[in-house]
């Protein structure tokens, strides 16, 4: 399914709001001048010079999506948006508003929009060997990326990068688990705070199990074990979306 596509199944809700008045011609842009959005954001879309009363429809990319859009007394309208899912790493977006009550009347604007994602090489093996992070999307806050494992009693906190860029990206090789880490099924959850909190307006969270391997030599036939990992993520990515 091409990014056009899922946008068709986008849930818009907007919320209209008093606006400056504008120019007869219709015009769109967002109300902020932030370089990217990414979930769990909010992206305000300001328009005018819309029919007074009527409503504005609006798509991404084409794709018309349903909205809650009217145009106050002077023809404008402030639209907050929630931004969910995001199906790509990073794009710009293309949203237009079209006037309902005269097609021909009609403005876009570009958004650049990230997925919150963080990347884990390698995913298996020995839980204790240090391994690649990279990570992107914390547009809400911060300067830094957190990692937070838990199980029980077992509890660690520490930075597994410094964020850069417009969508806010960091890469960097650390150590997930102390040595101290046995067999088990653990949290690891990812945000860009210092302590840990149960919620976060942006954050990833993996379910990681840590078991024991016993492997049999064919030549002695004696048996060494080790530790290894399997990684899930528990929030699943999923189609693209928006929220009012």
């Amino acid at each position: 399914m091409t990014p056009q596509r899922r946008f068709a199944a986008l849930i818009f809700a907007a919320v209209t709001l008093a606006a400056p008045a504008g120019a007869q011609a219709a015009t769109l842009g967002p109300a902020t001048a932030k370089p990217c959005y990414g979930n769990g954001d909010l992206l305000p879309l300001a328009g005018g010079g819309y029919t007074p009363g009527q409503g504005v429809n609006i798509a991404v990319d084409g794709q018309a999506i349903r909205t809650a859009v009217v145009a106050d007394a002077s023809g404008n309208f402030l639209a907050a948006l929630r931004v969910g899912r995001i199906a790509q790493s990073e794009r710009l977006a293309t949203f237009t508003g079209t006037d309902a009550s005269n097609a021909a009347n009609t403005a876009s604007t570009q958004a650049r929009i990230s997925q919150l994602r963080v990347g884990i090489r390698p995913a298996r093996g020995n839980p204790r060997r240090p391994r690649r992070i990279k990570t992107r999307g914390w547009t809400i806050r911060g300067t830094n990326v957190f990692a937070h494992v838990r199980r029980g009693r077992y509890k660690r906190n520490f930075g597994v990068g410094k964020l850069k860029g417009a969508c806010r990206t960091s890469s960097k090789r650390v150590r997930l688990f102390g040595s101290n880490a046995g067999p088990g099924l653990y949290r690891v959850h990812f945000d860009t705070y210092k302590r840990f909190k149960s919620e976060r307006a942006q954050r990833v969270t993996f379910r990681v199990t840590i078991f024991r391997t016993v492997r049999r030599s064919s030549a002695s036939g004696a048996s060494a074990s080790s530790l290894t990992e399997r990684w899930k993520r528990v929030d699943s990515p999923g189609s693209e979306s928006f929220a009012g």
